[in-house]
Order: C-alpha cells, then structure tokens, then sequence
C-alpha cells in the first residue's frame, strides 16, 4: 500500500496533527519496509513531530533494531535532541531496549552525554532499573561516577530507589561507594533511610562506610532505631556499627520497644530480625528478638531458618543460642539444604561442630544430592572435611546430578588437604562419576598437581578410560597440564594410549600447540609417527594448527 500510494505522488513529509510524520510513524511501529520505501522516495531521515522526536528515537524507543539500523546507515543524525532532552541513546535506555543501545553506542552515540537536569544515560538507566541496559553501558566504558545536577550518582539513585541488581553492577564495576551528597548523606544512608534492606546489605559485603554520618551528624543506625527498622539496625550492628556508648542490645531493644511486630518480614526476601540477628550477631541481640516474637523456626522465601543464617554467617554463639531454644536442626530450605550443609560450605567448624553435636544428620543431602561433606570438599574447608569425617559421614556417597563423590570434589577443587584426608579415611580412589571420570581425572582437569600426586600415591589407576575414551594422560595433554602429565609419566601411565579415534597424548599435544607436554611425551619414548584414523599424525597435528614450536620438536625426534 505505501508503495502505490508513493507511486501515486503521495507527500511523504505529510504531517499529521500530533505532528507525526510518516517515517516516524513507520519508525515507531516497526515496519522496516515501509521505512525503507520512504527513504528511498526522499523522506526527511532526520525531521522531528511536535516534540522533537525523530524516526530515530521512535525506533529506539520500541527496540526495532533494523529499522534504526537503517536509519543509521543512510545518515540519520545519531544525536538528535528533543525537547525534553533525550537523545535517541537516552530513549533506548528509558525504554530498556539493549540492542538498540548497543547499535547506538557502537554507531558513535555519547554514551556519558547529559540530558536538562545533568542525567547521564547510566543514571536514567539506574533510576529507572534497567539493569540490562546499565550492563551494556558499563561494558561501554560509560562513567558511572559522573552526577546529576544535584551531585547524585547513578549508584545513589539505585540506592535511592531500592534497583538492587543494578547496585550489584555499580559496584562490580567499580562505582564510588561512599560518595556523599551536598546534605553529606552517604549510600549508606540512603539505603537505611529508605528501608531498602537488600541494598543496604550489598553495600555492606562491598565494604561500604557504615559509620559516617550526613551534614548534621546523623549516622545510619540513627536512622534505623529512629525509623524502627529492625532489619537495617541488624545488618549494621553486625558490620560493627559505632553505638556511641550503647550496647548494640540496648539499641536493638530501644527498637523491639517502638516497632509493632519482630516477625515483621523485609519485602525483598521474606526475613525477619531473628534471620539477620542470627547472621549477624551478637547473641544478645537475637536472644532480645526471640523474646519479642520473632520465630526461631521462621522461614524466609526460600525457606532458609535464623539457624541456616548463623551458620551461614559462622555466628557459634546464635547457633547455640538457637539450638538450645529448640531451633530445628535438620530443618531443609527450598533447594534442600540444612544448616549443616551451609555451615560447611561456608567453612565454619565451630558451627559445624555444634550441630553435628545437637544430633545433625551428617549424611542429608539436598536436592542436587550435595551432603555436607561435598559442600565442604568442594569449597577446600579442611577442617569440616575433617570433622565430618570423625564424626562419620559417608566418605564415597555420590550426588545425583554428576555422580561426584566427595573425594571427586576435592580433587577438581583443589584443596590438597581434603585430598589427603580423605584418602586416608578410606574413600574410594577410582570411584567413577557419570562420564566415567575418577578423582584422577578431575584433578588433571583443574591441572591440580599436588592432588594428582597424592592420588597416584595411593595407588590410583592411572590408565582408567571414561566414557569417551580418554586415559588422565591422554586429557592432561590435550589441556596442556605439563606438571600433571610429568607425574603420570613418572607414575608409569601409558604413552601411547589411543582413544577410539587413534587419537594419542603426544597427537593431542601437538595439536594443541603444549610444546612442555610433548617434549616430555617424546623423552618419556611417545611414538611420535602414530598415525589417527584420519591418517594424521602428531607433525600433521602441530603444522595445521601453525605449532611451530611442537614442529620443531617433533623434527628434531
């Protein structure tokens, strides 16, 4: 239809009484081959309606990507300003539109430019939440200091307005966490006053200032006591707010006394006081919560009790407080997981040790088949893998999702101490996962030379084959694992070992261009002209992949 009607001498620059134009009308719902109709019979790529939009910003603020693409690409002015300010980029990212952003950016757009009130693109996308948005500029390059007219960044806007994942990126990448304002009011502060708890606490764990006060000398906890947030008060406590001169249980009580109900739950995760009292300490504090209502066994929204939160924060004496109420020790969250389990996760023995005392049960897994003594191996806790182990947790469970034991974790973490220990428990050394690999096999993997010689020590089988054929050699060359494939030369493993393509170490050495494992596959006697079932061998390898330093060496054999 917009072909004939511009074969038939229709006005492409008619304006309608909104002052929208045909291009921008075609640019704001999309329709690439009418646009490309218009611009071919002459329409104005760069002409504005009533309020200074282009077809450019129309096609931002939608996210059709191709029909400003081609606007981008026939000469559209990148940079149009309309009256409000924006440009095409501020409209993608009012809108959250990612790809257009990044056509934007890519295209020349200024991605630090400035809009009426002093608002950069990164602030508009802070303000508003668009954390897709604010990771594109971020990766851009963008400054994600610069403020607003009134000095606020775009970190104290996501603070302000409660954008939790958009905090998260800010401070990853760096942004100042303890800038204050022209009122002398810090990140902090903000996140206390406004009662958003869960920016509070990723302003805590980045190491923000907890201490400092705004212009008039208010500090955060003021704040929290005076606004009756019990949440906030604990998060700060526990980070070593300054009391002046109280003790933090006088606070917390001060707060119990003016606030209607401890069970109270924070919006974002389900929490109550005793949850972040428990995490956070001290005992006092939580034990004063208790005692105003709050349940010992109350969970959040994923199921997690004040006890899963002590162990998680290694906080021994609300563990025992806890306990001693008569907190449920075995008491599962939503993914399975008990207290025990985050306790060792964490690596926190003494809580470990206090409820593997109040009757844990030391072999519960969770939903992914992960018990207590996985979790710790997995995270290299020596000691709980060795508490668990006294306390007798079984040493060669697998979980359900890849089939690792505990001694699999251990190794592919690492941790040479849980190796050791485990070993000497009696775990199974050669136990096989659902690819068919053993310990040896993960520690090769993560190049763990200190674990592969502790297994081979204990007699691992150095020549075992997965399910696709592989030998711990054969994989060690292929990753380029020179110290391990040393050991499992010295410890006698098979040089030339083809998996069922022919394909030996010293081929996949070559390959993939680990001149230190083939020159000790070749001393080691590797037979350096096998040939695979594609006929190639080890030199064809090294010269398709251009390897000239295996090259050299394989003629030099």
């Amino acid at each position: 239809c917009v072909e004939l009607l511009l074969d038939a001498g229709a006005d492409t620059e008619r304006v309608e009484k909104h002052g929208c134009l045909p291009l921008g009308a075609a640019a704001l719902e999309g329709c690439a081959k009418c646009l490309f109709l218009l611009l071919a019979a002459g329409a104005d790529k760069d002409r504005g309606d009533e309020e200074g939009w282009t077809p450019l910003h129309n096609a931002a603020q939608d996210g059709h990507y191709y029909c400003a693409e081609h606007l981008l690409d026939v000469g559209a002015d990148i940079e149009p300003v309309a009256s409000n300010g924006w440009t095409p980029l501020d409209v993608a990212v009012a809108f959250g539109q990612a790809d257009c952003l990044r056509l934007l950016i890519e295209a020349g757009a200024d991605k630090d430019g400035v809009d009426i009130g002093g608002c950069t693109p990164s602030y508009h996308a802070a303000i508003i939440g668009k954390a897709e948005c604010l990771e594109v500029l971020i990766e851009a390059g963008a400054d994600i200091n610069q403020g607003d007219n009134d000095g606020w960044t775009p970190l104290d806007v996501a603070v302000y307005c409660g954008q939790a994942d958009c905090l998260r990126l800010l401070i990853k990448a760096g942004a100042d966490k303890d800038r204050v304002d022209i009122e002398g009011c810090t990140p902090t502060y903000h996140a206390v006053d406004r009662g958003n708890a869960e920016c509070l606490e990723l302003l805590i764990e980045a190491g923000a200032d907890i201490h400092q006060g705004n212009n008039d000398g208010i500090a955060p906890l003021y704040v929290a006591a005076k606004k009756d947030n019990a949440h906030c008060m604990m998060m700060l406590l526990g980070a070593g707010a300054d009391v002046s001169g109280w003790r933090s249980s006088e606070v917390v009580r001060l707060a119990l006394e003016r606030a209607a109900n401890a069970s109270t739950r924070d919006f974002g995760r389900g929490r109550t006081a005793a949850h972040l009292a428990a995490q956070y300490g001290p005992a006092d504090c939580l034990k004063l919560v208790l005692e105003a209502g709050a349940g010992m066994n109350q969970a959040d929204n994923e199921g997690k009790t004040p006890l899963h939160y002590a162990a998680r924060g290694g906080q021994a004496d609300c563990s025992k407080l806890l306990l001693e109420a008569g907190a449920d020790v075995d008491r599962a969250d939503a993914y399975g997981a008990k207290p025990l389990s985050v306790a060792a996760c964490w690596g926190h023995s003494v809580c470990v040790t206090l409820l593997l005392k109040a009757g844990a049960d030391k072999d519960s897994a969770d939903d992914l088949g992960n018990t207590a003594l996985h979790r710790a191996a997995n995270a290299g806790h020596s000691d709980c893998v060795n508490l668990l182990l006294k306390a007798g947790a079984d040493k060669d469970v697998a979980d359900s999702e890849g089939g690792d034991t505990p001694l699999h974790c251990a190794a592919s973490s690492d941790c040479a101490a849980c190796v050791n220990l485990l070993l000497k428990a009696g775990a199974d050394k050669d136990s096989t996962d659902v690819n068919g690999w053993t310990p040896l096999c993960h520690a090769v993997e993560s190049g763990n030379a200190a674990c592969v010689t502790l297994l081979l020590e204990a007699g691992a089988d150095k020549d075992s084959v997965d399910n696709y054929g592989y030998t711990p050699l054969l994989a060690c060359a292929q990753y380029g694992k020179a110290d391990c494939v040393a050991l499992l030369l010295k410890a006698g493993a098979n040089a030339d070992y083809a998996a069922g393509d022919s394909l030996t170490p010293l081929f996949c050495a070559a390959k993939g261009g680990h001149a230190d494992c083939l020159r000790l596959l070749l001393e080691a006697g590797a037979e350096k002209d096998r040939v695979n079932d594609r006929g190639l061998a080890p030199l064809h390898g090294a010269a398709i992949n251009r390897n000239a330093d295996c090259l050299k060496l394989l003629l030099e054999a």
